[in-house]
């Protein structure tokens, strides 16, 4: 019924052929991801260093980089805001952000002065 309804009202005027991006291709769009990250949550001053894991994670070869997305909101954004949160990431630390090998691990760390201004 569903379908029906909507073929009244809706007309398929042309189908688009997308290729599977490339693990290279979704490595460039992590990178732009993480600068929007790190753009966002600048008064954090948040260095990454599990970009090849996030790539990993969010790669699809069907659906691009929709993955990637909810990856890096997964994996770092969510934890970001509990450690916020919880107050075991405050301004004028950086959330370091590494990849274990089995896990994603932030930590929290004094920024020198020189670092902010730079």
């Amino acid at each position: 019924m569903g379908q029906t309804c909507l073929a009244r009202y809706f007309r398929l005027d042309e189908i688009l052929t997308f290729e599977a991006l490339t693990p290279e291709q979704l490595g460039g769009i992590v990178k732009v991801q993480i600068e929007r990250l790190a753009a966002h949550l600048a008064d954090q001053d948040l260095t990454i260093a599990a970009q090849e894991q996030l790539a990993k994670e969010g790669y699809d070869p069907e659906y691009g980089a929709r993955p990637l997305k909810r990856a890096i909101q997964k994996r770092i954004l969510n934890p970001i805001a509990d450690a916020i949160l919880a107050g075991k990431l405050s301004r004028g630390q950086v959330a370091h952000i590494d990849w274990t090998g089995s896990e994603f691990r932030i930590e929290a760390k004094e920024v020198n002065q020189e670092e902010m201004v730079a």
